[in-house]
């Protein structure tokens, strides 16, 4: 049985969020029925059963390996299901796609993976906030994000580019004080 609380409040703040989404998005009729199509493309066992076997069995012997080799402890199977998921099977989707338009994708995403901002990523995530204000903060990062994504597929306006940057970066430089500051007391 699971432990709730090895979920952090950021966790619990996205998944309050989520489903405050499912639930709002359920009331259209247009959207269930795109989510319908949405889940079975996703699903289409004929396309994808060999691939998403291959990856899960691959990832489930390196798993095993490292509990075996004491490398990860039990506690930590929450975060490596999560990164499986929400990173591993969609960094190996696109990876089929880049690797057919560009032969050095693989070199590219081990060096993206190894910038600075991992170093800040950790330093942010190792620091909640109790469950208010990540309830709070959940949907401003969000909505800056989808908009700073917009804009850069639709390549608009520069002015509104720097505007949401510099408020991306305000919400990172708040969100990694914070973070400091907690943890050098």
């Amino acid at each position: 049985m699971m432990n709730l609380e090895y979920f952090s409040t950021r966790e619990w703040a996205l998944g309050i969020w989520c489903f405050i989404a499912i639930v709002a998005m359920s009331f259209r009729v247009e959207i269930r029925r795109s989510i319908i199509l949405v889940l079975k493309a996703f699903f289409a066992w004929k396309l994808q059963l060999l691939f998403w076997s291959l990856v899960a069995i691959f990832a489930f012997e390196i798993i095993t390996i490292c509990f075996i080799a004491n490398i990860w402890p039990y506690l930590s199977m929450k975060d490596i299901v999560l990164w499986f998921l929400f990173v591993g099977l969609p960094m190996a989707c696109s990876s089929n796609a880049n690797l057919a338009k560009d032969g050095s994708y693989l070199k590219n995403s081990i060096l993206g993976n190894f910038k600075f901002i991992i170093i800040i990523e950790f330093i942010i995530n190792y620091y909640t906030f109790n469950i208010w204000i990540e309830l709070i903060l959940m949907p401003f990062i969000f909505f800056f994000s989808i908009l700073g994504t917009v804009n850069d597929i639709k390549d608009k306006d520069a002015n509104v580019k720097r505007f949401i940057n510099s408020i991306n970066v305000c919400l990172g430089l708040f969100l990694v004080g914070f973070a400091i500051k907690d943890n050098v007391r």
